[in-house]
């Protein structure tokens, strides 16, 4: 399949992927510091395996929208799904009342 604007490509999937680094750090530290060490494993666990699952889905629709729907409306869909999780990430109230682990190892 020959893809007629890499250059849109190479952009969405470029910015859909900045986030993604510091959200998953994020999570990794403060599963790691409020976890009890004998629930380390299912924690770790219930936050792995959805993405294990999820992440061949992922790839089997990106390639049925590419071949469907042509690669601009597919990352157009893309770019928009992305906005609405970083959106959701960054207005939604609960997240943003998450401790910092600053808080956590200083109580004061």
């Amino acid at each position: 399949m020959v893809n007629h604007n890499v250059v849109a490509t190479i952009v969405v999937l470029f910015i859909d992927g900045l986030p993604l680094a510091s959200f998953n750090s994020a999570i990794g530290v403060y599963t790691d510091a409020v976890t009890p060490e004998s629930q380390m494993g299912a924690a770790t666990t219930a936050s792995t395996v959805p993405g294990i699952f999820l992440m061949p889905l992922g790839i089997f629709f990106a390639g049925f929208g590419f071949d469907h729907w042509g690669v601009t409306t597919s990352m157009a869909i893309l770019a928009v799904v992305s906005a609405a999780a970083t959106a959701l990430t960054v207005v939604h109230g609960p997240l943003r009342d998450i401790l910092l682990l600053s808080d956590l190892l200083d109580p004061t």
